[in-house]
């Protein structure tokens, strides 16, 4: 059955007003890290007619991804994770654009992958470094940019919020993403100075695997503590895809401003 996109997207305009889906249509999103967090926020954004996604990450749907992302299926498994994005997003926007890059966005990437024409770039990566790299060269090229902070080791959906990154608190990843935006790349030191960064995180407190099998809040070396096929950090997709909706509504409040 052919789809009629304006009736698909016709919420959005009773909710945000008449003009809303034509605004979105048009807007040009990045998302950095197609996993856990990203996956959904490309689900949002491709469900409130965003016009193009542009998406990177360079690593493939593995068993373990199937609790928390949403494009982890047993008859996606092996398979790149921003093609299989990219074709669900087709699948419920045949009229959108996407393009997939198969590359980790560093401080060298960056510069090839996040081009001037965009509208704002999110970033779900977990690693430091790259974060930081990303958010400076999104601030050089005056491209509007969110961080998400750790998802992994939480259990409380209603402790994610939405702050300035300069004033996030509870969450070490964002911590040393600040710190180094401030050693590397000449951000500010003053207290209370906003970066005009939006940040996404949560300040409860990670739960880590202990040896004896338990959960507790004391890092162990049963795991090292990353988000990936080797497990280690847990996560449930209730934590991860608020994370994501949380950064969809405050992108599209962005986009539609």
């Amino acid at each position: 059955m052919p789809v009629n996109t304006p009736d698909a997207f016709s919420g959005i305009d009773r909710l945000y007003g008449g003009t809303a889906y034509q605004k979105l249509s048009q807007r040009r999103v990045y998302v950095v890290g197609i996993g856990g967090v990203g996956s959904w926020v490309v689900e949002g954004l491709a469900r409130s007619g965003i016009g193009e996604i542009r998406m990177a990450d360079f690593d493939d749907l593995c068993i373990t991804n199937t609790n928390r992302q949403v494009h982890a299926l047993i008859s996606t498994i092996g398979q790149s994770k921003v093609e299989v994005m990219a074709a669900r997003c087709l699948e419920i926007n045949p009229g959108m654009a996407v393009r997939c890059d198969h590359a980790f966005v560093t401080d060298k990437t960056v510069g090839a992958l996040i081009e001037g024409d965009l509208d704002l770039v999110i970033d779900c990566g977990d690693n430091q470094m790259a974060k930081a790299a990303l958010i400076a060269h999104c601030r050089r090229l005056n491209i509007p940019v969110m961080t998400l902070g750790a998802a992994g080791g939480r259990t409380d959906p209603g402790k994610v919020k939405i702050r300035d990154l300069a004033k996030t608190d509870g969450d070490a990843l964002l911590a040393a993403v600040r710190q180094t935006l401030r050693n590397r790349y000449g951000f500010s030191r003053t207290p209370g100075k906003r970066f005009s960064v939006h940040a996404v995180y949560s300040d409860e407190q990670t739960r880590y695997l202990q040896a004896n099998g338990s959960v507790g809040q004391k890092k162990s070396s049963a795991g090292a503590n990353r988000l990936d096929c080797a497990g280690s950090l847990g996560a449930v997709t209730h934590v991860t895809a608020v994370f994501a909706f949380h950064a969809t509504a405050k992108a599209i409040e962005m986009l539609l401003t």
